[in-house]
């Protein structure tokens, strides 16, 4: 529909710049009666993204009991925890709003193959033998909202993270699969947190976590790329829907304990 004042006609279609722009469209008239409205576009909407899952039973068993810990000096945060069966880190967030970028993203996962392995490959020797494996770092936070693990930023598969990500970036641009945009990279694992829309009357601060910022979690190990949905059921990890591994390893990742 049109918007008018004092003469002046324009189309909503039309970029209308500056406060000027803003008064007329808050004069503009409403559809008439029983008029459609065009669809709200949410192609932007993020739905799927690129992870790693973790795979370390004796990590999944020292975070759960972590959480169990902050939970009885901290009531609050049961009503904000991550379940630790959902452990990842996210490599790329990506907004698939229908079946064919569904389609295109899953070849762009199996597309990256030959890089991701001349990269595995250029690893020290004595990481090859098994699945990389990144040293947990104790707690930090994207205050007031989030409270994370974090990783030990100078070990060499930290780098490895940082590799990945670009190799499924670059296949993903190519085959004009839209990618959302990201701040600077920060692999990280979320422990708890805060829902946008609900009050932050319970600031996850530095004051919460603090006893355990120098937590020893263990290890974040992985053997594969994810294409994952957003949204898992409660208790569950997320649904893939393609996958591409990073090498041929036992499915042992704590010295004889299976993975998750």
């Amino acid at each position: 529909y049109r918007c008018t004042r004092q003469g002046y006609s324009a189309s909503l279609s039309s970029p209308v710049r500056g406060t000027a722009g803003m008064a007329e469209s808050a004069e503009c008239s409403a559809p008439a009666k029983g008029a459609k409205r065009a669809p709200r576009q949410s192609t932007d909407r993020p739905t799927h993204f690129i992870g790693l899952k973790l795979k370390s039973e004796a990590a999944h068993k020292a975070v759960a009991e972590l959480q169990a810990a902050m939970i009885a000096k901290h009531s609050f945060l049961e009503r904000v925890i991550e379940s630790h069966v959902k452990l990842h880190i996210t490599l790329l967030v990506l907004p698939l709003g229908n079946e064919a970028l569904i389609r295109k993203a899953k070849e762009a996962v199996q597309n990256c193959k030959s890089d991701v392995e001349r990269v595995m490959a250029q690893l020290p020797a004595d990481l090859q033998h098994a699945a990389p494996r990144l040293p947990m770092a104790g707690l930090d936070g994207f205050h007031p909202r989030v409270i994370y693990i974090d990783f030990d930023k100078e070990h060499t598969s930290y780098k490895l993270l940082s590799d990945l990500k670009d190799i499924v970036l670059s296949q993903l641009i190519s085959a004009g699969v839209p990618v959302s945009s990201t701040k600077k990279f920060h692999p990280h694992c979320t422990l708890f947190k805060e829902n946008r829309f609900r009050s932050r009357s319970s600031e996850l601060k530095r004051a919460v976590y603090e006893e355990w910022a120098d937590e020893s979690l263990g290890e974040f190990w992985f053997d594969e790329i994810q294409l994952l949905e957003m949204g898992a059921p409660a208790g569950k990890f997320y649904k893939s829907l393609d996958s591409l591994a990073l090498g041929s390893w036992p499915l042992s990742g704590d010295g004889g304990e299976g993975d998750v």
